[in-house]
């Protein structure tokens, strides 16, 4: 008898442990991004961002990878006036432009998370915010420590698109007439020697001039697009038109 009783009562206390640990709501596994207890996300949307451009904004997001996602939600507000956007979609977007904006405005936008049935979804923790001032300016930026070449969003807020490996950058003007920029640098491809590189707006590489030994400053003409560029090792200047 008494050894029956010992090992019923051993077996008593372990059937109470386990159930008190699947019962403790801070023994749970706090992987899941929309836990408010994930140590990471806080149960968050992350990293959303917001480009700020000429009468629209550029959204993204960090997809959450979990398969009961059904969309998302963007709230957007400005000067006490708030808006709101659902985003469905299989798999859902991570991406969203806004157009129903005005350059000099300022937006604060904030991101959720949908959940379970488009019709009537559960909604996550929302996320940090973020600023955003579209406008119709355009900026480039040199990093020849880098070696890159970047476009600014219109507030200054934001990196757009950047293009790397320009080593040498020495100069770069902007074409007024469409947003694109020709940058100079002292090294080509293999074999170009000194180069002019023109990128698009949307920062792809569009034309390359060779032939300089040492390009120096660029400057566009805004009636007609005509490109010079100086070139130190010839004592002079060569005038390109493309």
């Amino acid at each position: 008898m008494n050894s029956i009783g010992t090992l019923g009562f051993g077996l008593f206390l372990i059937v109470a442990a386990g159930m008190g640990a699947a019962c403790d709501p801070d023994a749970r596994d706090r992987r899941n991004p929309l836990d408010p207890g994930n140590p990471v996300t806080g149960g968050r949307p992350q990293n959303l961002r917001a480009l700020g451009n000429n009468e629209h904004v550029g959204l993204s997001w960090a997809p959450v990878g979990l398969s009961d996602v059904v969309g998302y939600r963007l709230y957007r507000e400005s000067g006490g006036v708030g808006a709101r956007t659902d985003i469905f979609g299989s798999p859902p977007p991570n991406e969203f432009i806004d157009p129903d904006v005005n350059n000099e405005m300022t937006y604060v936008y904030r991101l959720s998370v949908l959940i379970g049935d488009n019709r009537d979804p559960v909604e996550s923790t929302l996320s940090n915010p973020v600023v955003v001032t579209p406008g119709p300016e355009t900026c480039w930026v040199v990093d020849d420590g880098l070696g890159r070449v970047l476009k600014i969003s219109a507030d200054a807020r934001a990196v757009s698109s950047q293009v790397t490996s320009i080593f040498g950058a020495r100069h770069i003007a902007l074409d007024t007439r469409d947003g694109a920029a020709w940058v100079t640098t002292q090294f080509g491809a293999a074999g170009l020697g000194g180069v002019a590189i023109r990128f698009t707006a949307e920062g792809q590489e569009a034309a390359v001039i060779s032939g300089f030994i040492t390009p120096g400053e660029v400057s566009v003409d805004p009636s007609d697009g005509s490109v010079w560029i100086a070139d130190a090792g010839t004592n002079g200047e060569n005038a390109l038109v493309v």
